[in-house]
Parts: structure tokens; sequence; C-alpha cells
């Protein structure tokens, strides 16, 4: 679904952006067609709870060259957009995209490590998307502190999988997270959490061990 025209223009930028974002290995088999529709679709599910019109900030974690962030910045011009990747030529890739594209006043890049960033950005975030950025228990840890109480994180979830098993209710419970709510976008699977009240951090993990002792 095309929420906006996209300018001839623009389209050319898209282009660029997605040829060589192959080139450098931050796109696989998708086309650019495909990446459109997976940003609608994001954008689809945030619009349950946002309104299009209205000013809304997302945080794009693990964004790579920019997906699904860089898309959905074009096709949603009233959001604002920060695009977090901890590659350097992917992440400068996005940004060198985004100043072709004209849309640096309302995006921005940080290239960094989210466990290293979310300090300075705790609570920053009406939304947090995420496309393959790691199991779920890591990206809770990690994307939970950038959303602000009644946010929510949007996440791509494999069909087919087994809920019970990828999701700890009652660990995100405790976190102060309510759900996972399930969408079906145009036959992809989205995830749904909220964040429903802050808890008092017990001390910010380093990388290693999260990935050593993980919540869940």
């Amino acid at each position: 679904m095309a929420y906006r025209d996209i300018s001839p223009v623009e389209a050319d930028a898209l282009r660029r952006w997605y040829e060589h974002g192959k080139l450098i290995g931050g796109i696989g088999s998708d086309t650019l067609e495909d990446l459109l529709d997976i940003s609608s679709n994001y954008i689809d599910v945030v619009r349950r709870d946002f309104s299009f019109n209205a000013h809304v900030s997302i945080l794009d974690l693990g964004s790579g060259v920019g997906i699904p962030g860089l898309p959905m910045a074009v096709l949603a011009p009233n959001w604002q957009f920060c695009l977090l990747e901890s590659m350097t030529k992917r992440g400068s890739h996005a940004k060198h995209s985004c100043e072709e594209l004209g849309i640096l006043d309302r995006v921005s890049i940080l290239i960094g490590r989210a466990e290293q960033l979310r300090a300075d950005l705790m609570s920053q975030f009406d939304v947090v998307v995420s496309r393959c950025f790691g199991n779920p228990a890591l990206l809770v840890e990690l994307g939970l502190p950038f959303v602000r109480i009644g946010g929510i994180i949007v996440v791509s979830e494999p069909p087919n999988s087994d809920a019970g098993l990828r999701w700890r209710t009652d660990v995100l419970a405790k976190l102060g997270v309510k759900g996972p709510e399930f969408v079906v976008v145009r036959e992809r699977h989205y995830a749904v959490l909220r964040k429903i009240r802050s808890l008092r951090p017990a001390g910010a993990r380093q990388y290693s061990q999260i990935l050593k002792n993980p919540l869940w």
C-alpha cells in the first residue's frame, strides 16, 4: 500500500539506495518492491496506535542500510525517524541515501551499538521497529529502554512460529511489557509489544553478558 506518491527523483534515489545496499551486503534476496511493501506493512501496524498525520518518533533498531526505516520515512513524511546501526559502512550508506532523498531534516542516523547508546536515548521514542535484529530476548533487552511508557515495539515474526517458545509472557510482564500481540498484514507476520510501565533498571548489561545469560 502506498501512502503518498513517490516522485521520479525519489524513485531514482531509492533505486540507487537499493542497488548499492546489495553491493555492500546490506540487502538480501528482497526486491525493492518487496522492501517498500514491508515498510508499508510496518506503517500499517504502527497506525493501529498512532495517527499517520501525528508527530510520531520511531527508532529503527539494527537498521542496516535502512530497513525498514528509510522507506518508511519516505512513505510517512510526518513521522520522525532515527536509524541505529552498528556497522559504519551500512550506516554511512543509509545517511548518504537520506541526503539524496532530502529527508535528513526528519531522519537521523546513529552509528554505534544499542547497549552503548541506550542511556542517552532512554525513553525517547514512541515506537521501536526492527527486522531481523536477533532473538526475542535480545531484542527486548536492547530495545525496551528506548521506548517511552505507552509506546510499542514492532518486530517481524516468522510465520508458523511457536509463540510460547519465542516469547515468554511471564518474563515480559515482569519487565513492564504487555504482549506480544500478533498481527498479520498482507500475509506477513508481526509481533507488537507494549511498554505499560517503567521498572528501575538493575543495571545495563554489556552485549557479551546479554548473549551469555539471556532473559529467557
